[in-house]
């Protein structure tokens, strides 16, 4: 045997003896040559495609001669070998590490050494799947975006090529919440990449595209501004940009599908106007305003009426609009300056006879003189004196 790494020589000397006489000794010489050993290789690790770099072997002695097997010839080596292992392209079809266990046997002077092995590990291409193509209006709220990789292990980077939409230009993992932005009325697409790796090597890329259609900008006037019910026609000027199709709402139950809108109300108050605007591409976007018709003071007193029974113009009141109901006082007086006729009710008019207080008797056709007090919607009285023709 020999324990060391170098060759040992030993010297051998015979001497034959025979019948008590000695004769001449011979020398012969044994060498103990040591078995080689391996010098410890590293194991190695590859990605799918990458180059594993040529493996030389060393010995202690220096100078053997060596051959090899591999376990696992999916990792794309051969099954066996002499010499160095030649440098080639690590494969891995499947999708977990993929581990081949290579033996080295060495042999020196005739001597075979005890074989030494290490592994060499192919990590699996990893692939990600990504959401199909996303068509979006400007002001869409996203949640994050997970994905899901083979190996369940693998980690994600991305690149948004197009971070105008509202997302950041890259990042690592999930892509985070956001919302989609778009100001110029022209569609933008996006299209983000994404990148697996396993224990560092990269997988395939896939990508898909984020397509943010514009908000319309919408916007309107109306005239007059101060409309009152005497003019309740207000004329809906569109100034919105980017729309295809409108819808206005008028507040009173009534509706247009008019770009430019007219519309009369009938009767006072404030009323909240909705206009809706939606692209060519189906993005909705509103407004809303106050449009307001206020009252407005108007009497009109009619200079002569025909009590004749025939249902038309039989009875002379005053007309009007912004009068309040509970302040109001007629009297008609004939060319005697009698009074003939009272009355505290708007509705309430004279049907041309004497209501009692001075006379009683059917009202002659003449000429009668009236006298009219109103008090209008803002509280301010106004009062009236004229004539009016009574006709039989």
């Amino acid at each position: 045997q020999n324990p060391t790494n170098l060759v040992l020589t030993a010297t051998i000397t015979v001497s034959p003896e025979a019948n008590g006489c000695s004769g001449s000794s011979v020398n012969f010489t044994i060498s103990a040559v040591p078995a080689p050993k391996v010098v410890s290789v590293s194991d190695k690790t590859a990605c799918v495609g990458g180059t594993i770099a040529a493996i030389n072997f060393s010995s202690l002695p220096p100078g053997s001669s060596y051959t090899w097997t591999n376990s696992n010839t999916d990792i794309g080596l051969a099954s066996s070998g002499s010499g160095a292992i030649n440098a080639f392209t690590a494969a891995n079809s499947t999708s977990s590490a993929d581990v081949a266990t290579i033996t080295v046997i060495p042999s020196l002077n005739g001597c075979i050494g005890n074989d030494t092995s290490f592994t060499i590990t192919v990590q699996p291409q990893a692939t990600v799947s990504v959401p199909t193509d996303t068509l979006v209006c400007a002001g869409t709220e996203f949640s994050p975006t997970t994905f899901v990789g083979i190996p369940a292990t693998a980690t994600f980077t991305w690149i948004n090529n197009f971070p105008a939409i509202g997302l950041a230009a890259s990042g690592i993992g999930s892509i985070p919440s956001f919302t989609a932005h778009n100001s110029n009325g022209t569609p933008l697409t996006a299209t983000i990449t994404v990148t697996p790796s396993e224990q560092g090597c990269p997988g395939l890329a896939s990508s898909y595209n984020i397509r943010v259609n514009s908000l319309p900008k919408v916007d309107f006037s109306y005239t007059p501004e101060d409309a009152t019910i005497l003019y309740p026609h207000i004329n809906f000027a569109n100034e919105s940009q980017f729309g295809s199709s409108y819808f206005w709402d008028f507040g009173d139950g009534n509706f247009s599908s008019d770009a430019n809108a007219v519309h009369d109300y009938q009767d006072t108050g404030c009323y909240t106007v909705y206009f809706y605007v939606s692209t060519a591409e189906g993005c909705l976007d509103s407004l809303n305003k106050e449009v307001c018709i206020k009252d407005e003071y108007h009497v009109y007193i009619p200079d002569a009426f025909t009590p004749n029974g025939d249902g038309l113009n039989d009875v002379f009141y005053p007309v009007g609009r912004g009068l309040l109901p509970n302040d109001y006082e007629m009297t008609i007086y004939n060319r005697k300056a009698t009074l003939i006729f009272t009355s505290t009710q708007i509705e309430k008019g004279w049907p041309g006879v004497s209501d009692g207080l001075m006379i009683d008797e059917k009202t002659p056709m003449d000429t009668y003189v009236y006298k009219i007090r109103v008090k209008d919607h803002v509280g301010k009285y106004h009062f009236f004196t004229g004539q009016v023709k009574l006709i039989r």
